[in-house]
């Protein structure tokens, strides 16, 4: 496990000429600001942990190359892309795409931790997008048969059903609620504003599914065939609320961790994750504006954690070191993932 961070670090040693005797114990955060000097140009700083001139330069094992382009809003990314410095200098209109499977860069014990080095660095990140995103065990599945509905009504004298048959697929969380909510606003069923196609929402929230109006009160019917059981909801029928929330955590359902995926980017932020993924529910795309733009980008270094930098595991003893990095790793059992990583 220890020859993950020290990989890493003869990377990093080598891409800017830096002594690994001299940076191999240094935590995340001094790495960081080590880059950070690097790229602000000023050697006096940081020249301590130079590789001396006698020392030749550090062996690592070849890095696989990784499907990378880049384009503007007004290209493709079809053509070569030989762009001088002062393409660079009006680089504000540009983005940078890496669409890439981490099997392509990195073993399977090393997906949580490993380093893209770009083909030209960016001079300016202000947004990271992260589409087509798929971790291992995380979205799971739902087998939807024949007969399968999603029933409410604000008829308290029942009445008036409204009834919105599942079509028989295969579904993860994200699509199952997105169809019923997508349903529920086609079907426009009473034209009081009250009770218009938008009084019914959707929504998952820490391993629950919680749905509610802002109008009046209505009633779940959570009979054999309703979906409500797939989702966590117990009772027989749920009335006179504004919001309802599954008794049953879908963590438990489906026998995931409820622990969050941290997504880091330490050479954007050691200290902010681009995103916290939940393994119930993620996103298609997530969306990341910096507070203050990142400048000279040259590599992205990728961690999966499963708490926040120097945060405490709550699973793991209480005097665990806080700054032992490979405790803090998320576990994909060594299964690869795949992601679109947009600079912009």
């Amino acid at each position: 496990m220890q020859s993950r961070i020290y990989d890493t670090r003869v990377k990093i040693a080598n891409l800017y000429n830096l002594d690994i005797n001299k940076i191999k114990f240094l935590s995340s955060r001094e790495i960081d600001n080590v880059i950070n000097l690097v790229r602000q140009k000023d050697p006096d700083s940081y020249k301590f942990l130079l590789t001396p001139p006698t020392v030749s330069n550090i062996e690592s094992s070849p890095q696989k190359n990784i499907t990378f382009k880049r384009i503007t809003d007004n290209d493709n990314g079809d053509g070569d892309d030989d762009s001088s410095e002062e393409e660079n200098k009006n680089y504000v209109n540009k983005k940078t795409t890496i669409k890439y499977n981490s099997s392509d860069y990195t073993e399977p014990e090393y997906v949580s931790d490993y380093m893209i080095s770009l083909k030209q660095p960016c001079p300016k990140v202000k947004t990271i997008i992260l589409s087509d995103i798929s971790l291992p065990d995380t979205n799971p599945i739902i087998m939807i048969n024949n007969n399968i509905t999603f029933k409410y009504t604000f008829d308290t004298d029942m009445n008036n059903i409204i009834c919105i048959p599942i079509p028989e697929k295969t579904y993860n969380i994200q699509e199952i609620i997105q169809y019923i909510q997508n349903a529920i606003k086609d079907l426009n069923p009473n034209p009081n504003p009250s009770q218009d196609n938008n009084a019914i929402n959707i929504k998952y929230a820490n391993g629950h599914i919680i749905i509610n109006t802002h109008s009046m009160p209505y009633m779940l019917i959570n009979d054999k065939n309703s979906i409500l059981h797939l989702l966590g909801f117990t009772q027989d029928i749920y009335t006179n609320n504004l919001i309802y929330k599954s008794e049953k955590s879908l963590y438990n359902i489906f026998s995931k961790p409820d622990n969050k995926i941290y997504m880091y980017i330490d050479t954007i932020s050691v200290s902010e994750p681009v995103y916290v993924f939940d393994p119930i529910f993620i996103p298609s795309t997530v969306k990341k504006v910096l507070p203050i733009p990142v400048h000279n980008i040259r590599e992205l270094i990728i961690k999966f954690k499963k708490c926040l930098t120097g945060g405490r595991d709550p699973n793991q003893d209480s005097n665990q070191d806080l700054n032992q990095e490979l405790d803090q790793l998320y576990d994909f059992n060594n299964k690869h993932h795949s992601m679109k990583i947009t600079l912009i």
